[in-house]
């Protein structure tokens, strides 16, 4: 079995669409930022002296100086006036400090912390402490009021690192085209003869498959994850054990971790949902017999998510791939009346699903082989 997965692995990689795929996905993720890295070392002359420009502005102004700082520099660029590197510096690294007041999102609605706290109060007031809405809010306080108050820190290349989004559209692209024909070239040699020609031969094809696809996902999800860290790289992995807010991108999250927890944790979240991800491609394999057919329904998941988000968001494969968004904002789900944080329903639901895309596989390839 070991070796029908490894001969099945080796006719994806060997496929010269997803060689020549792989090769402009490098190019697409690498090639900017080493443009950025190179523009970067020409006006600060290194790239040292641009960190040391950056972090001039950590614990040394207030959020308000901060915010100052960087419309007085956007307020330059926006009249074609000539920026000075630290106007450079300030407009690339002080984005984060440009809101008087971090605003969490809670479904519909948009709240400040102290927004939060006296809604609260005003729920207490009018008898509605043991309503969803209530409990929703106060487990939103509580975590947020533990969050430190942002201050400006010079995180370097965590930016490309935790560019999830970006990675799970690459991601999405490669799995469904090294996975859509690995049902649909049952005939065409994937499996010897020899193999295909027993019953127990063709019920050990499926396993076989299946192995090699999520050892194919687990390629790619490190592939991919590999181009972020060679971009971010060169900027630096500084600011790794700050806050998690003061990276852009994540000055909403309401979990009181640092950065390389941030990292860690979306890229956990990312790893789960590519595997369901894979699997998901293979059903679409075993059920689609036309091979474009399959490529484009598969990415068409993709790019489909964002308009049917409202209705699957809670277990949706991609959002979790995306995983950003999940770790850097507040969502609660309604379980019976409790709140509780999408992160959590969306790992169970992840693993439970993982399950059950693997026996379904299993049971639809044996059907189709075993005919």
């Amino acid at each position: 079995m070991i070796y029908l997965a490894k001969v099945e692995l080796q006719e994806i990689l060997k496929r010269k669409n997803v060689r020549l795929l792989a090769l402009a996905i490098a190019m697409f993720m690498v090639l900017p930022n080493l443009i950025g890295c190179i523009r970067i070392s020409k006006d600060f002359g290194s790239i040292s002296n641009y960190k040391e420009v950056a972090k001039s502005f950590e614990e040394k102004y207030t959020r308000k100086e901060l915010r100052d700082l960087y419309q007085e520099s956007l307020n330059k660029q926006l009249s074609s006036a000539e920026l000075t590197n630290e106007d450079k510096a300030i407009l690339s690294e002080l984005r984060t400090a440009n809101k008087a007041e971090v605003s969490y999102f809670m479904g519909e609605e948009s709240y400040t912390l102290s927004q939060i706290e006296e809604r609260l109060k005003e729920m207490d007031k009018t008898g509605e402490k043991e309503s969803y809405e209530y409990k929703k809010l106060e487990k939103a306080f509580n975590m947020i009021s533990k969050v430190p108050e942002y201050e400006y820190r010079y995180t370097g290349g965590w930016m490309n690192l935790t560019d999830f989004n970006v990675a799970a559209t690459f991601i999405t692209i490669l799995v469904v085209l090294g996975l859509a024909p690995l049902f649909n070239n049952d005939n065409n040699g994937n499996m010897t003869e020899v193999v295909l020609s027993t019953r127990e031969g063709r019920r050990k094809a499926v396993t076989s498959k299946i192995m090699a696809g999520l050892i194919y996902g687990m390629i790619v999800f490190l592939y991919i994850n590999s181009l972020n860290f060679i971009s971010g790289f060169p900027l630096g992995l500084d600011g790794a054990n700050g806050p998690a807010n003061s990276l852009y991108g994540a000055t909403s999250t309401p979990y009181n971790i640092t950065i390389i927890e941030y990292y860690f944790t979306c890229l956990g979240l990312a790893f789960i949902a590519t595997l369901l991800f894979a699997l998901i491609v293979m059903i679409l394999s075993l059920l689609i017999k036309n091979l474009m057919a399959t490529i484009i329904t598969g990415v068409g998941l993709y790019f489909l998510s964002p308009s049917l988000i409202n209705i699957f968001r809670d277990v949706d494969v991609i959002f979790t791939l995306r995983a950003k968004a999940m770790v850097g904002h507040f969502t609660a789900i309604n379980i019976f009346g409790t709140p509780v944080m999408q992160i959590k329903v969306a790992v169970i639901m992840s693993i439970i699903s993982i399950v059950i895309a693997t026996f379904l596989i299993k049971y639809l390839g044996k059907k189709r082989v075993l005919a």
